[in-house]
C-alpha cells in the first residue's frame, strides 16, 4: 500500500521536484547540502547558548533544529527515514524475482570474466577522472526505460565534499553521497580520497542513480549495473563486468592497467595524513558505525553467493532478457 502511494508521488510530483532542485543546485559551485548543515548547526548552537545563559531563545534558531532533523532523517543514518523514495518497491520485487539456478549464476559470472579479458585498455588510459555526464544520463535513462520507470533528474555537475560531510564521509567510509533534499551529487576530491578511475566512474554513476529516485543502496547498484550495460560506450560496458566480479568475492584476473592503478592508489592512500579522519574512524569502529559493503551487494571473499541474493539474482536475470 505504502509503496503504491510512493510510486504515485514519484510519478506525479517527486521526479519533477528532483529535476527542479537539481537544475538550481548544479549552478552553485559548492555543495549546498554542506552549507545548509553548517548553518543548521550554528543555529542549534545559538539556541543552546541562549537557553543555558537564560536569555530569550530567538525564534529563528528553531529553523536550525528543523533542518537538522530533516537532514538526519534523510540520509539513511538512522532507522527512521522520512524520504518517500526510501519506501519505493525494490527493483527485484518489481521484476517478481526469487532465486536463480546455480548454473545460471555460474554461467553469468563466467561471461563477466570473459568480458573483462577484452577490457579496452587504451580507452581507459585516455579516459578522464570522472565519466562524461551526458553518457551517464543517457545510460540511466535507457536503464529506467527498460524497467518501465520514469527518470528523475539529470546530474549536470559533480561537486567536491567539504566541511563536516567531508570529515564524516571519509571517516565513515562513504566518500560520496547524493543529498535527497538538494538533489546534488557530491564526491570526495582525489587528494582526499585517492581512487582508481574505475571506482570514480562507478561512484558517479551510482550517485546519479540515487538521483533517479532510488534511496536504497542495493537498488542504486542494480540500476548502476544496468546503466553500464545499456551505455553506448565500450568502457562503460567493460566496467559492468568488473563491477560484478568485484562484488562476487571470487578470484579473477584483473587487466594489467587496473592492477597497476590499484597498487598506485593503495600507496597514495597510505601516504595520506588525515589525523581527524583517522581519529573519527577509530571512534566509529568502536561504536560499530562503519559503512558496509554488504548493503551494496558485495559478498565476503571466497564465500558462496546465495541464489536469491538481491543483486546477483537480479542482474543475472536482467542479463538474460
Amino acid at each position: 500500500m505504502i509503496a503504491s502511494i510512493v510510486e504515485v508521488y514519484w510519478e506525479w510530483l517527486g521526479c519533477y521536484l528532483g529535476r527542479g532542485f537539481g537544475l538550481l543546485v548544479d549552478l552553485v559551485p559548492f555543495a549546498v547540502s554542506e552549507a545548509i548543515l553548517q548553518l543548521s548547526m550554528w543555529l542549534c548552537l545559538l539556541l543552546m547558548l541562549s537557553f543555558l545563559s537564560g536569555h530569550p531563545i530567538p525564534k529563528f534558531t528553531w529553523i536550525g533544529v528543523l533542518f537538522l532533523f530533516i537532514m538526519i532523517g534523510s540520509q539513511g543514518i538512522t532507522s527512521f527515514d522520512w524520504v518517500p523514495s526510501a519506501r519505493r518497491e525494490t527493483i527485484k520485487s518489481r521484476l517478481a524475482l526469487n532465486a536463480v539456478k546455480e548454473s545460471e549464476l555460474n554461467d553469468f559470472l563466467q561471461i563477466q570474466k570473459d568480458l573483462l579479458k577484452q577490457f579496452p585498455v587504451e580507452l581507459y588510459q585516455k579516459a578522464a577522472l570522472n565519466p562524461p555526464l551526458e553518457i551517464v544520463q543517457q545510460s540511466l535513462t535507457k536503464a529506467l526505460h527498460r524497467l518501465k520507470l520514469k527518470p528523475g533528474r539529470e546530474v549536470r555537475a559533480v561537486k567536491e565534499m567539504w566541511g563536516i560531510t567531508r570529515l564524516l564521509g571519509l571517516a565513515y567510509g562513504g566518500p560520496a553521497y547524493h543529498d535527497v533534499i538538494t538533489s546534488e551529487v557530491v564526491v570526495a576530491s582525489e587528494s582526499d580520497y585517492p581512487a582508481s578511475k574505475a571506482w570514480r566512474w562507478m561512484c558517479v554513476l551510482h550517485e546519479a542513480a540515487h538521483a533517479q529516485g532510488f534511496t536504497r543502496e542495493m537498488d542504486a547498484e542494480i540500476l548502476t549495473w544496468l546503466a553500464l550495460i545499456e551505455a553506448d560506450d565500450p568502457l562503460f560496458n567493460a566496467l559492468a563486468a568488473w563491477m560484478v566480479l568485484f562484488k562476487a568475492g571470487q578470484t579473477f584476473e584483473l587487466p594489467t592497467c587496473l592492477k597497476t592503478e590499484f597498487l598506485a592508489v593503495e600507496q597514495r592512500r597510505k601516504d595520506l595524513n588525515q589525523v581527524w579522519v583517522q581519529w573519527l574512524k577509530r571512534v566509529g569502529q568502536k561504536i560499530s558505525l562503519q559503512n558496509s559493503e554488504a548493503k551494496y551487494g558485495s559478498v565476503e571473499r571466497d564465500s558462496i553467493i546465495p541464489l536469491d541474493h538481491e543483486f546477483f539474482a537480479t542482474v543475472t536475470v536482467l542479463s538474460q532478457r
